[in-house]
C-alpha cells in the first residue's frame, strides 16, 4: 500500500536523481568546454586585421513569425549557425604582414556583438519585418557579426614564407579567435563548477533537511520542504538546460530573440507648444 510517507521518500529520490543528473551534464559539458578551447588555442598566430574589410564573420540564419500578446512582436527562431575565415592579412609584429585564405572556420567573436548585431534597428525595420512575419513562411534573415579591420586576433595556423610572400596556412580545424579562448571558457566553466552545481546540489539539501522534519510529511514544516522540493524540482530541469545553452561554443551560440513594436516617440516641443496654446486659449 503506498503510505504518505513513501511516497514522499520517493518523491525525494527522484529530486535527488534529476539534480544529480543536471549536475553531472552541466560539469561534463564545463569540462568539455575548457578542453575544447584549450585544443583550439595551440598553434595560434598573434597579429591585427589590417585593411578595409572585416576578416571573419559569424553568421545565424533565423526565421522570424509574428508573436503573441497585445503588442506586436516579432518572435525569432535560430535555423543555422555559420562562420567562416572571409580572407585577408594580419600583421604579425616583427614579422609583417602575412595573408590569410578564406575558409570555413570556427570563428569565436564576443557574444554581446552577435546579441547587438541581432538587435530591431528602427520602427521602420520593425513594421517591415513584421508584415512578412505574419505571413505562413514567416521573415528569414541572417545576423552577421564582424571582426574587423583593427581587431586583434589570433589564428590556428603554421607561419609560412618572408615579405610579401608571408603566409599564414590554416591549421585543422581552421579557427580565428577575436576573444581569448581559454579566458572565455575557464569564466564560464568556473561559474558552472563553483557556483551552479554546488549551488543545486546545497539547494536540494536544504529541500530535504526541511521535508524531513518530525513528524516527516505530517508537519507543517515538513509539508512546506515537500512542497519547496516540488517547486525546486520543476525549476532545476530548465536551469539545467538554461546552462547548456550557454556553455555553448561562441561560433554557435543560441540567440533567439523578441523584438517588440517600438513606441511612437514623442516631440517634447510639439507637445510642449500644444500645451501652452490650450492654456492661452
Amino acid at each position: 500500500m503506498l503510505t504518505r510517507e513513501l511516497m514522499g521518500y520517493a518523491a525525494l529520490w527522484v529530486l535527488w536523481g534529476n539534480t544529480l543528473l543536471v549536475a553531472l551534464a552541466a560539469g561534463k559539458q564545463a569540462f568539455a568546454l575548457l578542453a575544447r578551447a584549450n585544443a583550439l588555442r595551440a598553434g595560434r598566430v598573434y597579429g591585427r586585421v589590417v585593411g578595409p574589410e572585416p576578416i571573419a564573420e559569424v553568421c545565424v540564419d533565423q526565421i522570424g513569425r509574428q508573436g503573441a500578446g497585445s503588442s506586436p512582436s516579432v518572435v525569432w527562431h535560430d535555423q543555422t549557425y555559420r562562420s567562416r575565415i572571409l580572407g585577408g592579412a594580419i600583421e604579425i609584429e616583427g614579422k609583417g604582414v602575412a595573408r590569410v585564405a578564406a575558409a570555413d572556420a570556427i570563428v569565436w567573436v564576443d557574444p554581446a556583438q552577435v546579441l547587438e548585431a541581432a538587435r530591431c534597428p528602427d520602427s521602420a525595420t520593425f513594421n517591415q519585418v513584421h508584415q512578412a512575419a505574419r505571413k505562413v513562411k514567416g521573415h528569414a534573415r541572417t545576423i552577421v557579426a564582424e571582426v574587423p579591420a583593427g581587431a586583434f586576433v589570433s589564428v590556428r595556423g603554421e607561419l609560412r614564407g618572408e615579405g610579401e610572400s608571408l603566409e599564414i596556412v590554416l591549421a585543422e580545424p581552421a579557427a580565428l579567435f577575436a576573444i581569448d579562448p581559454l579566458r572565455f571558457a575557464g569564466e564560464k566553466s568556473r561559474i558552472v563548477l563553483a557556483y551552479f552545481i554546488p549551488g543545486i546540489i546545497l539547494g536540494a539539501a536544504i529541500c530535504t533537511i526541511v521535508a524531513l522534519h518530525e513528524p516527516v510529511f505530517d508537519s507543517l514544516v515538513s509539508k512546506l520542504g515537500a512542497l519547496a522540493a516540488f517547486v525546486f524540482f520543476l525549476l532545476v530541469l530548465p536551469a539545467g538546460t538554461a546552462v547548456r545553452d550557454w556553455l555553448r561554443e561562441p561560433h554557435e551560440r543560441i540567440v533567439r530573440g523578441k523584438w517588440v513594436a517600438p513606441k511612437p516617440a514623442v516631440n517634447a516641443s510639439l507637445a510642449d507648444n500644444a500645451s501652452r496654446s490650450g492654456a492661452v486659449e
